[in-house]
């Protein structure tokens, strides 16, 4: 590893491992209070993160704005269950891009995942993703690329985003990888519509979009009121070709959705369903997950999560962190069960956080065992 990797990920690490302790109330460096989460804090941190912004001009007709994005996203993991344990320091996300907004209505942005742990391979690992938006209108815009398919709360939310350290196990059963493909939204009045197609393959090697394989169709409706919250229903078709390295063998993918938020309180419900395609069976799985802003800064997380299949091994155990357990007798099995808990220290929005938590998980596998684990979890969040 680089020094200058190396040093960062110890600085990371030590601050992670010091979040607990010195999780508390506060206001920003500026001396300004804000609302949690604070996206854009004013001040320090807003001339801080706008650092890797290289040029912007309105009146250039061809670039308005040009950056440097990525993001570095390490953490803890410290697993105990009844089939053994494990304890590691992960660098769990590092990405680095750019990204412009060209003629107006345009932005072009790209990001490479990057091999901090010098495994022997390249330093630029391969693409995360290419995307060209067009904002045609307030109401209509157009991406294509490499994107993800926004299916579930979780799977559209930016991982700079979410609340907890993973998406929760259904989503990682379910929901395709990025891949090549186009979709549109419309929103007007409180509806939102979308509809994309995307290809089922990606390069072996680099991760670029390739159409070696079947394809997915995907569309959503939503309607968004400040007493409602947000509602969402969604569906994924997927064909199944032997090629197909981008989905996770299912033919269908339904998700419903309730979000909403009462001044400090959060709340998500998601409920997921996937059936179809070649082997496994149907899996189906729901997530309940409150939030609450303690202080201006310091937030708490809880999530249950429920997942079944119909199929004796057609669920599975996450591989971070549970899988790692050394004496774990099997990964497959049917009933799950977790919940997490957890609270999230903003520093600069999710620009930079601080995260801890704990989750446990009960799954009862395949040899007829019942899996119980804790794992405690602390770590940073990083993006620019």
């Amino acid at each position: 590893m680089p020094p200058t990797f190396r040093w960062i990920q110890s600085l990371c690490f030590a601050a992670a491992l010091a979040t607990p302790f010195w999780l508390q109330a506060g206001t920003t460096l500026s001396g300004q209070k804000t609302t949690v989460p604070v996206e854009e804090a004013p001040g320090v941190c807003e001339s801080i993160f706008d650092l890797p912004t290289l040029y912007k001009s309105k009146d250039n007709p061809v670039i308005q704005k040009f950056r440097i994005i990525g993001r570095y996203h390490g953490q803890y993991y410290s697993l105990d269950s009844n089939q053994g344990g494990n304890a590691d320091w992960e660098n769990r996300r590092s990405r680095i891009g750019a990204e412009a907004e060209l003629f107006h209505d345009f932005t072009l942005s790209f990001n490479f995942n990057l091999d901090l742990e010098n495994n022997g391979g390249r330093f630029f690992e391969d693409l995360e993703d290419l995307t060209l938006t067009w904002k045609a209108s307030k109401e209509f815009k157009l991406s294509l690329g490499k994107l993800k398919i926004p299916i579930t709360q979780e799977g559209r939310t930016s991982s700079n985003k979410i609340l907890t350290f993973e998406r929760s196990r259904i989503v990682g059963i379910a929901v395709p990888e990025k891949t090549g493909g186009a979709i549109a939204a419309y929103e007007k009045d409180g509806w939102i519509a979308e509809l994309g197609a995307y290809s089922n393959t990606v390069d072996e090697d680099w991760s670029y979009p390739t159409f070696d394989g079947g394809f997915s169709l995907f569309g959503s409706i939503a309607r968004k009121s400040d007493d409602l919250g947000i509602v969402r229903l969604e569906y994924l078709y997927s064909s199944t070709d032997a090629a197909d390295n981008s989905t996770k063998g299912y033919e269908h993918v339904v998700s419903a959705v309730y979000e909403n938020r009462w001044d400090k309180l959060g709340f998500v419900a998601n409920a997921v369903g996937a059936s179809g395609g070649e082997g496994g069976g149907d899996v189906f799985g729901i997530i309940l997950m409150p939030s609450y802003d303690f202080t201006e800064r310091l937030q708490g997380v809880v999530r249950y999560q429920f997942g079944t299949s119909n199929d004796g091994d057609g669920y599975s155990l996450a591989s971070r962190y549970d899988t790692t357990a050394d004496r774990l007798r099997s990964a497959s099995g049917d009933d799950y069960q977790a919940v997490y808990a957890g609270l999230n220290y903003y520093v600069c929005g999710h620009h930079l956080k601080f995260m801890t938590g704990v989750e446990y998980v009960q799954f009862d596998q395949d040899t007829g065992d019942t899996y119980e684990g804790w794992t405690w979890l602390s770590g940073v969040r990083l993006y620019f």
